[in-house]
This record gives C-alpha cells, structure tokens and sequence, in this order.
C-alpha cells in the first residue's frame, strides 16, 4: 500500500510539474506560487527591523507579498500557460479597475477649487497640515490630494493589484486535475502551519508578540482552507463509484471507496476544530452558514452516480462538525463591554465617512480618518473597521462601497452559474468550493475587521482563481 501511494504521489507530482505544453517560465510560476501559499503565514506581522537607528521597525510582510505577487503574475502570463475564457469576467475585472481609478484619483494632486467641490474636508486637512509645516522653514507643504495618508493609499492600491495578479495567475496555470490537485494540498498544508504559528505565539514560545489582528486573519485564512477541503470531499464522493469498479471483491472495492473520503472528512473536521479553537465566532458563523449552503446546493444538484448513503453520511459528519465548532465558539462569544466598544466604533466610523461621503479618506486610511472624530471615552488606536464593507465606505466613500459589492456579488453570481454549467465532476466540486470560500469570506468580512487583511485576500485571490480555471475546463482542455 506504501509503495502505490508513493508511485501515485510522483505520478501526481510529475503531471502537475511537468505537464504537456509547459515551458520553463511556466513551472517556474507554478513553483512560485506553492512557495507562496507555504510562506504566506509567516508574512503576517512580518517587520523588518530599523537599521542605524534610522527609525521604528518597518512591516516587511506586504512589500514581500506584492513582489511574489507581481513575479508570480509576470512568470504566469510570459508562460505558454493559457488563461482561461476572461470574457465573463468583465464586470467584477471591470469594477476592480474602477477601483483602481479611485484610488489613483485619490494620490492625484487636485486644484483647490476642484477638492473644495468634492472634498471640502480633505481639503482642510491639507490646510490644517501645511500651517503646521510653516512652522518649520525647509519643510515644504503637501499638493492638496483626496487620500489624507497618500502613503498608505498606494499600498493599499498596490496590495489590491497583486491580489488580481494572483487570481489571473491562478487561472492561468491550474489548467489540469494535478495542478489543481496539488494546489489544494498545499492550501492545506499552509492552514496547518497557520495554525501552528497561531500556537506558537499563543504559548509564547516564537520569541515575539502576536502581531495585532493575527488571530481574526488566521481564522479566515482557516475558513478558506476549510472550502478548499470542502471541494476535495465532494469530489471524491462524486466520482466514488468509479474507484474499485475492476475489483470482484466487495471488501476491496468498500474499502477503495470508503478510504478517500473518509481520510478528507478527517481533515476537514480537524480544519473545523482548529476554527473552534481560535475563538473567532464571526468566522465559525460565517463557516457554518456557508458550508449548510454549499451542502443545499451540492444535494439540490446531485448526480445520480453518487451514492445517497454515503454523501449522506458525508453531510450528516460535516454538519455535526459545524454545529460542534459553533457551540465552541458560542463560549467565546463577545462580553458586553466587548459588544459596547464594538458598537462605539460603528457609530464612530459612520461619523468619520460622513466628513468623506463619496470619494472616501483614501484607501487604506481607516486609522487616520478614524482618529480625527474618536471620542475621548474610547481608548486605544483603532487600525480598522468593525466590518469590511464599513471600511470601505470610509476610505472610498459611496464610490468604493458600490465598487466593492459590484466585485464580490457578480463573483458570486459568475461561480454559482459556472458550477451550474460544468459537467464534469471533480472540476464541478472544485467550482463549487471556490463559490463557498467567497460567500464565507464575504460573510465573514461583514462582521469583521480581519476578514479583509491584505493576507486574507492574497490566500483567497489563487483560490479563487483555481476554482475559475476549473470552471472553465471541458474535459482535458480549458476554453
């Protein structure tokens, strides 16, 4: 038994590194973006320390992010890899541009006649900043723009353009089973290193202080893993009467059947426990919602291949599994005085996207706008909203909030409609848990402020785009 599973797994390894019509280039990208998904856990919180004395330890963790982003993207789309039919994917690429567009409008330095008209109150900042630049003669005052923070603009702008290059460069080179395959192993992996790094700060034995927000961003992070896991199970239950079918012997074919989804069932209650664990009730809600959709979906649509006891048996485990993680993390549930702070900060938020109503602060400056209406009774430095969603609409206004939801609700609509049409199973099922990993996400980035870490979106941006390159495949093609 040893040595099938061994010859399969070169099998498997060699068809997703080495797969007709590769290049160099092209398994350069494909090895780059596995290192990727390993690495990533260890780029939250990630500092780099200041040298000579020249200043506090700046974050290193989204500088390294974007330039794997970028040279995984460039080695992907230089490749012979074919990207797969982009043409329905025209309005959330289109709404991401538009996102694109603002943030560029919002570094871009405006007359004053034009900020005074649009943004009066970005204006005043500008004011207000170079009266105190006065102050000292070399200093030199800043060219009125909209973004209050230009610095933390553009790398919430860059952040945003590396997770498209991701997605595109996952689309790109998942075009076969093994890539696909492989793929999700290595999110699994990198789910379990997740939670390892997680345990080593929680016991103090990493040497550092937990980065601010890691245990919020680790639990969305485990979530997604958890619908990748998802995708593998009902893949295996689809195409289980296929396995065994040239063996006489009952047992052995029970046991060819059984093993496969068993062993994956085992590791996605082991993903659902470690949900448990972190304590996140906002990702273990969101998880237990999607995965009851994903499981109404998949049972709504089941081919008549599948064998009815035993998808049957897989969804009563995953659902017990669920309940079970949210009854952990009902125990974990928010104090009242944590319910109270929480609510201040939504009134708060609302407070400063009103002084930005339409074109917002500037991406990635929720902190400063923040700081300009907190009240003296909330202590601390608040980085980030209580909700996705409420974020944006601070920092891109009415714009940014109507282009944010154009992009996650037609992604959701482009999936569900994909895996209505694709017929072929395994490609189905994977198709399916890329629909799941973006309803949890998005239910989990209404309720909290980790949920839209830039690690989050970079670890859900392949996943996505794996599940769009599946999608699109006919058989041993893709369109």
């Amino acid at each position: 038994m040893t040595l099938g599973f061994l010859h399969r797994f070169r099998s498997l390894a060699h068809s997703a590194f080495a797969p007709d019509g590769s290049d160099t280039l092209d398994r350069a990208a494909f090895l780059m973006l596995l290192a990727f998904i390993i690495a990533e856990p260890f780029l939250y919180g990630t500092i780099l320390p200041a040298l000579l004395n020249a200043g506090a330890p700046a974050p290193l963790g989204s500088p390294l992010l974007n330039v794997f982003a970028f040279l995984t993207a460039a080695a992907a789309l230089l490749s012979r890899s074919a990207l797969p039919q982009a043409r329905p994917l025209r309005l959330p690429l289109g709404a991401v541009g538009g996102l694109t567009l603002l943030g560029v409008v919002q570094l871009l330095p405006l007359p004053e006649g034009v900020m005074q008209q649009i943004a009066s109150v970005n204006l005043q900042i500008y004011h207000e900043t170079a009266q105190i630049l006065r102050l000292f003669p070399s200093s030199r005052a800043p060219s009125p723009k909209i973004s209050i923070a230009p610095w933390e603009t553009a790398s919430a702008l860059l952040g945003l353009l590396a997770c498209v290059a991701l997605f595109l460069a996952a689309a790109s080179l998942m075009r076969s089973r093994a890539r696909r395959r492989v793929f999700g192993w290595t999110v699994l992996v990198s789910a379990g290193l997740q939670l390892s790094r997680l345990a080593a700060f929680r016991s103090g034995l990493d040497g550092l202080t937990a980065p601010i927000g890691i245990e919020a961003a680790a639990a969305t992070c485990l979530g997604i893993a958890l619908f990748v896991v998802f995708g593998m199970i009902w893949a295996a239950v689809l195409t289980n009467q296929e396995r065994g079918i040239d063996s006489p012997d009952a047992a052995e074919r029970f046991e060819r059947r059984f093993a496969p989804v068993a062993g994956r069932v085992i590791l996605w209650l082991a993903l659902a426990v470690g949900l448990a664990w972190i304590h996140e009730s906002s990702a273990i809600v969101s998880a237990l919602v999607a995965t009851l959709v994903l499981l109404g979906l998949a049972f709504a649509r089941r081919r008549q291949d599948v064998s009815r006891r035993l998808a049957g048996s897989t969804a009563a485990l995953l659902i017990i599994g669920v309940l079970l993680a949210g009854r952990a993390g009902a125990s974990a549930s928010d104090s009242a005085t944590d319910i109270s702070t929480r609510g201040l900060i939504w009134k708060t938020s609302i407070a400063a996207w009103r002084q930005f109503p339409v074109f917002g602060s500037g991406l990635g400056t929720f902190r400063e706008a923040f700081r300009r209406v907190q009240p003296r009774d909330l202590q601390g430095l608040v980085d980030q909203a209580p909700s996705g969603p409420l974020e944006l609409l601070v920092t891109g206004g009415l714009i940014g909030l109507a282009l944010g939801a154009t992009v996650a609700i037609s992604l959701l609509v482009l999936f569900l409609r994909a895996w209505r049409s694709q017929k072929h199973r395994e490609e189905s099922a994977m198709t399916l848990a890329a629909f799941g990993a973006l309803l949890f996400w998005t239910l989990a980035s209404l309720m909290d402020d980790g949920a839209t870490a830039l690690i989050v979106s970079a670890l859900l941006a392949p996943v996505l785009g794996a599940g769009w390159a599946a999608s699109q495949a006919r058989g041993g093609r893709i369109l």
